[in-house]
């Protein structure tokens, strides 16, 4: 697995652990569930900004 790979299980593991569909994610980052889907299952690559949402939304 390499790093990105690992990030993204990360992510999806962190918002598992809250209790949070991709769904609510998605609504939090201010994007679209499809969007979100994609992140996950690596045929889009996060925007930087993202990353500061994502820590914000999953802390």
């Amino acid at each position: 697995m390499n790093a990105r790979d690992q990030l993204r299980q990360n992510i999806r593991d962190l918002r598992e652990d809250k209790h949070m569909t991709q769904a609510v994610m998605a609504e939090k980052l201010g994007m679209s569930e499809r969007v979100m889907q994609k992140l996950n299952v690596a045929s889009q690559e996060f925007e930087l900004d993202v990353y500061s949402k994502l820590h914000k939304c999953l802390k």
